[in-house]
C-alpha cells in the first residue's frame, strides 16, 4: 500500500516537470556522448594545416506520448578563444579550431563572437532516438612548438 502511494505522489511530479505547450504529458531526457578529436602526430615543418574529426552524439528519450524536441548544441571555447582555440603542453600553445562542416568555414561555438551552434530536432517515440554530429577540427601549419602531449577541454552544452 505504501508503494502505491509513493508512485501516486511521484507521477504527478514527473508530469508537472514535463508539462509544456507542445506536449503536456511528456518528459524528455537527453544524453550527450562525445568522441574526442585526436590529431595524432603534428609536423611543425609542414605548411599545410592538419585536420581531424570527432563526434557529438545526442540521444533523447521520453516518458509520455510521442513528441518532437528541438535543441541546440554549443561548444565552449576551451582554453583559448573562439577566434583561435588553444591546446597546451604546460604553457606552450598549439592553435586549432572546431567547425560545423568539412569546409572549415563556420566555427562551432556558442553563437557569440561570429560562431554558430548546431540546431536540430528529433521525433521521439519513447524508445529513444540518436542523432550524430561530426566535429571537424583543423590546426594551422608551421606552428613552432616543443615535443609533447597537447590537450584542451571543450564543454558540450545541449539546450532543449
Amino acid at each position: 500500500m505504501k508503494r502505491t502511494r509513493l508512485i501516486a505522489l511521484l507521477l504527478p511530479l514527473l508530469l508537472a516537470v514535463g508539462a509544456g505547450p507542445a506536449s503536456a504529458l511528456s518528459v524528455v531526457t537527453c544524453l550527450v556522448l562525445t568522441n574526442a578529436v585526436a590529431f595524432g602526430f603534428y609536423d611543425p615543418t609542414a605548411a599545410a594545416g592538419q585536420t581531424a574529426a570527432g563526434n557529438v552524439n545526442v540521444t533523447c528519450a521520453l516518458v509520455g506520448s510521442n513528441t518532437t524536441v528541438a535543441y541546440t548544441i554549443a561548444l565552449s571555447k576551451g582554453s583559448g578563444s573562439f577566434a583561435q582555440r588553444t591546446m597546451k603542453f604546460g604553457s606552450i600553445p598549439l592553435n586549432y579550431n572546431l567547425y560545423t562542416s568539412s569546409g572549415y568555414g563556420t566555427i562551432w561555438g556558442d553563437g557569440t563572437s561570429s560562431t554558430s551552434m548546431v540546431s536540430d530536432s528529433m521525433s521521439i517515440d519513447g524508445l529513444g532516438t540518436i542523432n550524430n554530429y561530426p566535429v571537424y577540427a583543423m590546426m594551422p601549419g608551421s606552428q613552432v612548438l616543443t615535443t609533447g602531449l597537447y590537450s584542451d577541454s571543450i564543454t558540450v552544452t545541449v539546450t532543449y
